[in-house]
């Protein structure tokens, strides 16, 4: 192997070893863990469901949504198995009822529903940990 080879080969493997050391296994650029809700009739059809669902509800111009993002992405990854996960951007005009129904006055606000019934609701962004600890004790009662 030529010099030129082995640094792209032993780059490749050092990007993928430092982001699985952090828990975030292979590169996975874009992909979406969590369903993103577009359409009334989605959210409708997800409150009648029995799996309990976490819920995030978010804008795209807050700061703290996005710092979240790769949070609730990556625990929607590796909790998949206790919940389903969705997303609802209320900035979209579709969803403008939602804000009240839910007495919705801080975004991020993550819901955990279980047969249609909001059981908890946290404002505000949280650590990985936090929510991980969240999701795995809500799928537990």
């Amino acid at each position: 192997m030529n010099f030129k080879k082995t640094s792209v080969f032993l780059g490749i493997l050092l990007a993928y070893g430092l982001q699985n050391n952090a828990g975030l296994g292979p590169i996975q650029s874009g992909i979406k863990h969590y369903k993103e809700i577009n359409t009334m009739a989605e959210y409708d059809a997800l409150m009648r469901t029995s799996r309990p669902q976490i819920l995030k509800f978010y804008t795209e111009s807050c700061g703290a949504c996005k710092s979240m993002e790769p949070i609730f992405n990556n625990v929607a990854r590796k909790e998949n198995n206790s919940a389903d996960f969705s997303a609802i951007n209320v900035e979209k005009d579709t969803f403008k009822d939602l804000i009240g129904k839910h007495s919705l006055v801080a975004v991020p606000t993550t819901m955990f529903i279980k047969s249609g019934k909001v059981v908890k609701t946290d404002k505000g962004s949280m650590t990985e940990d936090d929510l991980n600890n969240q999701v795995k004790n809500f799928a537990k009662s």
